[in-house]
Protein backbone atom coordinates (compact mmCIF):
# COMPACT_ATOMS: atom_id res chain seq x y z
CA UNK A 1 0.00 0.00 0.00
CA UNK A 2 1.82 3.47 -1.11
CA UNK A 3 -0.58 7.00 -0.39
CA UNK A 4 0.76 10.10 -0.71
CA UNK A 5 -0.98 13.97 0.08
CA UNK A 6 -3.67 13.51 2.11
CA UNK A 7 -5.07 15.22 4.92
CA UNK A 8 -6.98 13.90 7.75
CA UNK A 9 -7.15 10.22 9.16
CA UNK A 10 -6.11 6.97 7.49
CA UNK A 11 -5.82 3.69 8.60
CA UNK A 12 -4.29 1.17 6.41
CA UNK A 13 -4.02 -2.81 6.42
CA UNK A 14 -2.39 -5.63 4.75
CA UNK A 15 -1.33 -9.02 5.27
CA UNK A 16 1.87 -9.66 3.29
CA UNK A 17 2.88 -6.15 1.68
CA UNK A 18 4.99 -3.16 2.07
CA UNK A 19 3.44 0.11 3.49
CA UNK A 20 4.32 3.50 2.38
CA UNK A 21 3.46 6.16 2.96
CA UNK A 22 4.86 10.34 1.92
CA UNK A 23 3.31 13.87 2.98
CA UNK A 24 0.40 12.68 5.21
CA UNK A 25 -1.30 15.32 7.74
CA UNK A 26 -3.83 13.75 10.49
CA UNK A 27 -4.09 10.68 12.56
CA UNK A 28 -1.82 7.61 10.69
CA UNK A 29 -2.72 3.82 11.24
CA UNK A 30 -0.96 1.25 9.68
CA UNK A 31 -0.60 -2.46 10.29
CA UNK A 32 1.10 -5.04 8.25
CA UNK A 33 1.78 -8.83 9.07
CA UNK A 34 4.43 -9.39 6.63
CA UNK A 35 6.26 -5.97 5.53
CA UNK A 36 8.07 -2.99 5.70
CA UNK A 37 7.01 -0.06 6.67
CA UNK A 38 8.34 3.59 4.72
CA UNK A 39 6.97 6.91 6.31
CA UNK A 40 8.39 10.12 5.15
CA UNK A 41 7.50 13.66 6.14
CA UNK A 42 3.90 13.59 8.17
CA UNK A 43 2.47 15.00 10.73
CA UNK A 44 -0.17 14.04 13.26
CA UNK A 45 -0.65 10.71 15.49
CA UNK A 46 1.31 7.99 13.66
CA UNK A 47 0.97 4.71 14.95
CA UNK A 48 2.65 1.65 12.52
CA UNK A 49 3.31 -1.78 13.26
CA UNK A 50 4.53 -4.86 11.40
CA UNK A 51 4.95 -8.26 12.41
CA UNK A 52 7.82 -9.41 9.73
CA UNK A 53 9.63 -6.39 8.56
CA UNK A 54 11.77 -3.28 9.15
CA UNK A 55 10.23 -0.13 9.91
CA UNK A 56 11.84 3.40 8.62
CA UNK A 57 10.76 6.84 9.65
CA UNK A 58 11.95 10.29 8.77
CA UNK A 59 10.73 13.67 8.69
CA UNK A 60 7.70 13.21 11.17
CA UNK A 61 6.03 15.39 13.78
CA UNK A 62 3.74 14.57 16.25
CA UNK A 63 3.31 11.64 18.59
CA UNK A 64 4.87 8.26 17.06
CA UNK A 65 4.49 4.82 17.97
CA UNK A 66 6.63 1.95 16.34
CA UNK A 67 6.24 -1.23 16.74
CA UNK A 68 8.01 -4.81 14.84
CA UNK A 69 8.43 -8.16 15.77
CA UNK A 70 11.30 -8.92 13.43
CA UNK A 71 13.33 -6.08 11.58
CA UNK A 72 15.11 -2.78 12.70
CA UNK A 73 13.68 0.24 13.12
CA UNK A 74 15.81 3.26 11.60
CA UNK A 75 14.40 6.96 12.55
CA UNK A 76 15.51 10.52 11.13
CA UNK A 77 14.44 14.11 11.92
CA UNK A 78 11.76 13.68 14.16
CA UNK A 79 10.16 15.91 16.34
CA UNK A 80 7.23 15.20 19.13
CA UNK A 81 6.96 12.07 21.27
CA UNK A 82 8.33 8.58 20.37
CA UNK A 83 7.99 5.38 21.32
CA UNK A 84 9.50 2.58 19.21
CA UNK A 85 10.13 -1.37 19.78
CA UNK A 86 11.43 -4.31 18.13
CA UNK A 87 11.77 -7.93 19.50
CA UNK A 88 14.89 -8.96 16.45
CA UNK A 89 16.47 -5.85 15.45
CA UNK A 90 18.56 -2.81 16.37
CA UNK A 91 17.55 0.77 16.63
CA UNK A 92 18.87 4.13 14.96
CA UNK A 93 17.14 7.57 15.95
CA UNK A 94 18.27 11.15 15.66
CA UNK A 95 15.06 13.34 17.20
CA UNK A 96 15.45 16.97 16.21
CA UNK A 97 12.61 17.71 18.54
CA UNK A 98 11.72 16.23 21.72
CA UNK A 99 8.45 17.71 23.09
CA UNK A 100 7.41 14.50 25.65
CA UNK A 101 9.09 11.15 26.17
CA UNK A 102 11.27 9.12 24.04
CA UNK A 103 10.90 5.00 24.24
CA UNK A 104 13.33 3.51 22.42
CA UNK A 105 13.45 -0.67 23.36
CA UNK A 106 14.50 -4.14 22.14
CA UNK A 107 15.57 -7.22 22.82
CA UNK A 108 17.96 -8.52 19.62
CA UNK A 109 19.71 -5.64 19.12
CA UNK A 110 21.35 -2.13 20.12
CA UNK A 111 20.10 1.04 20.18
CA UNK A 112 21.64 4.67 19.23
CA UNK A 113 19.74 7.66 19.90
CA UNK A 114 20.99 11.32 19.30
CA UNK A 115 18.82 14.17 20.79
CA UNK A 116 18.57 17.94 21.29
CA UNK A 117 21.60 18.49 24.68
CA UNK A 118 19.48 21.32 26.25
CA UNK A 119 16.48 19.97 27.96
CA UNK A 120 15.88 18.27 31.26
CA UNK A 121 15.75 14.87 31.35
CA UNK A 122 15.00 11.62 33.56
CA UNK A 123 17.13 9.16 31.82
CA UNK A 124 16.32 5.32 32.19
CA UNK A 125 18.83 3.36 30.13
CA UNK A 126 19.59 -0.16 29.90
CA UNK A 127 21.91 -2.70 28.02
CA UNK A 128 24.77 -4.84 28.22
CA UNK A 129 27.13 -1.67 27.85
CA UNK A 130 25.53 1.85 28.03
CA UNK A 131 27.68 4.51 27.08
CA UNK A 132 26.10 8.97 27.16
CA UNK A 133 28.56 11.93 27.43
CA UNK A 134 26.61 13.65 30.50
CA UNK A 135 27.17 17.03 31.79
CA UNK A 136 24.89 18.42 34.72
CA UNK A 137 23.81 15.04 35.46
CA UNK A 138 22.61 13.70 38.74
CA UNK A 139 21.83 9.87 39.65
CA UNK A 140 23.89 6.39 38.84
CA UNK A 141 26.21 5.38 36.32
CA UNK A 142 27.33 1.82 35.80
CA UNK A 143 28.69 0.10 32.77
CA UNK A 144 24.77 -1.61 31.96
CA UNK A 145 22.69 1.10 33.18
CA UNK A 146 22.01 4.90 33.45
CA UNK A 147 19.44 6.31 35.74
CA UNK A 148 18.85 9.71 36.62
CA UNK A 149 18.37 13.18 35.74
CA UNK A 150 19.72 15.54 33.03
CA UNK A 151 19.34 19.48 32.98
CA UNK A 152 17.46 19.42 36.22
CA UNK A 153 14.98 16.29 34.95
CA UNK A 154 12.04 16.29 32.74
CA UNK A 155 11.57 14.62 30.55
CA UNK A 156 11.80 10.77 29.95
CA UNK A 157 13.87 8.97 28.19
CA UNK A 158 13.64 5.48 28.42
CA UNK A 159 15.82 3.17 26.29
CA UNK A 160 16.47 -0.38 26.90
CA UNK A 161 17.69 -3.90 25.33
CA UNK A 162 18.54 -7.66 26.60
CA UNK A 163 20.69 -8.19 24.18
CA UNK A 164 23.16 -4.74 22.65
CA UNK A 165 24.18 -1.87 23.62
CA UNK A 166 22.95 1.60 24.51
CA UNK A 167 24.23 4.60 23.40
CA UNK A 168 22.89 8.29 23.94
CA UNK A 169 24.46 11.19 22.17
CA UNK A 170 23.28 14.98 22.29
CA UNK A 171 23.37 17.28 19.55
Amino acid sequence: ISAANFSGSHEMHTSGGNLKFDQLDGDIEAHTSGGNIKVHDSRGNITAKTSGGSIRADGLEGVITLSTSGGSISLEDLSGAVSARTSGGGISAKITELTDQLVLKTSGGSISATIPGDLGLDLNLRGSRVHADLRNFSGAIEKDKIKGKLNGGGILVDMGTSGGNVNLSFN
